[in-house]
């Protein structure tokens, strides 16, 4: 479980990195340029409320030394599908969020990221992916 009503906390001493790759690993597996993502602009789509999205994401830049990406500086944004801020927060969508963002903010830290919340629609209303529903357009 993921709590969402505290503020995050660094739990790693100062100077030592978390286990698993960096982002400079992923440039190098992917082999994307250093400085990647610049004058691009990069949408991630979740379900539900993430308010801490700046905050875990200052935190994951400052820990791997990457420029500010914040609302600030306009290299955050956080718009609503619908127009309107999602009512509910869900933990799992959360932990989503923030991997999907990290991960784009990896690859392209140079790129500006949009995050778009929407409502979460429950699966019995999701349309169908069955070959017989499709329709050209």
């Amino acid at each position: 479980m993921i709590r969402t009503d505290v503020p995050a906390t660094r739990s790693l001493p100062p100077g030592q990195q978390p286990l698993g790759l960096s982002p400079q690993d992923i440039r190098s597996a992917y082999e994307l340029p250093r400085r990647g993502g610049h004058g691009r602009r990069v949408a991630i789509v979740v379900a539900n409320d993430y308010p801490t999205a700046e905050e875990d994401l200052a935190v994951c830049r400052r820990t791997f030394h990457l420029p500010p990406c914040a609302t600030a500086n306009g290299c955050l944004q956080t718009v609503y599908s619908t127009g309107v801020k999602p009512a509910s927060v869900d933990p799992a969508w959360a932990l989503e969020a923030a991997i999907d963002i990290q991960a784009v903010s990896a690859s392209g830290p140079d790129c500006a990221i949009s995050l778009v919340e929407a409502p979460k629609m429950p699966l019995s209303s999701a349309p169908s992916c069955r070959p017989s529903t499709w329709r050209a357009t």
